[in-house]
């Protein structure tokens, strides 16, 4: 009986321990489809989901500047978010750029959907045309990172202005 008690908890002893697996999701974010007129003001929510612990996030924002012409951002619902989190020197080519860091070091938790900012536009574009407003890794490439210094990857959601 105490050979097979030794042997049972030998085998438990030499075990190797089981490192607790960790799932890394995403973040996603999201911009609004909106329809306008030319000449009018459009503003353009970006929302968020997975936004788990998160330290730090950029990226830049493409569009086409034929259509829409950038007014401002606003509506702004992150801590340590304001304007000067956008790079505005490309506006005028349908780029802005974006660094977000949590000043705290602590992580920030938001809710899925919660609206961060609203970029607005003033609408150029004829009736019937249009533009996607993208995510893009060009020219600040996207990055993601939690509180335990992970980077994670954008799923970024397209959105767009129809003029009509």
């Amino acid at each position: 009986m105490n050979v097979i008690l030794s042997i049972i908890l030998s085998g438990f002893l030499f075990q190797s321990p089981v490192a607790p697996t960790s799932s890394f999701v995403d973040l996603t974010l999201v911009a609004e489809h909106q329809a306008a007129r030319t000449g009018e003001e459009v503003c353009v929510n970006i929302s968020v989901a997975d936004f788990n612990n998160l330290l730090s996030m950029q990226y830049s924002l493409v569009w086409d500047p034929q259509i829409l012409e950038f007014e401002k951002v606003q509506g702004f619902n992150l801590p340590y978010l304001g304007e000067n989190n956008f790079g505005l020197n490309r506006k005028d080519k349908g780029i802005l750029t974006f660094v977000w860091i949590d000043n705290a070091l602590q992580g920030i938790n938001l809710a899925d959907g919660t609206t961060i900012y609203q970029l607005c536009f003033r609408v150029k574009g004829k009736t019937g045309s249009g533009t996607e407003i993208k995510f893009s890794p060009e020219p600040t490439p996207f990055e993601v990172v939690d509180v335990r210094e992970q980077v994670l990857s954008i799923n970024p959601v397209s959105g767009s202005v129809v003029v009509n």
